[in-house]
């Protein structure tokens, strides 16, 4: 099965569900748990929040999975 890579405007809560493994990496930014604050997050919303170039960050999570 060929995984769609996540992309910028990618949620949180979907980027988590297609590809459970990516948690480790959000975990990185200090996010353990998907919640009502940040499920609905993008991303980019994500990264521009804790300072974190969205390009790199990407680039991890395209990795594992």
């Amino acid at each position: 099965m060929i995984q769609i890579p996540i992309r910028k405007d990618t949620t949180l809560e979907d980027a988590v569900e297609r590809a459970p493994e990516t948690m480790s990496v959000f975990r990185l930014l200090g996010i353990c748990c998907i919640n009502d604050r940040n499920r609905n997050m993008t991303i980019e919303e994500l990264c521009r929040s804790c300072n974190i170039e969205p390009d790199s960050f990407l680039a991890a999570l395209n990795k594992i999975i």
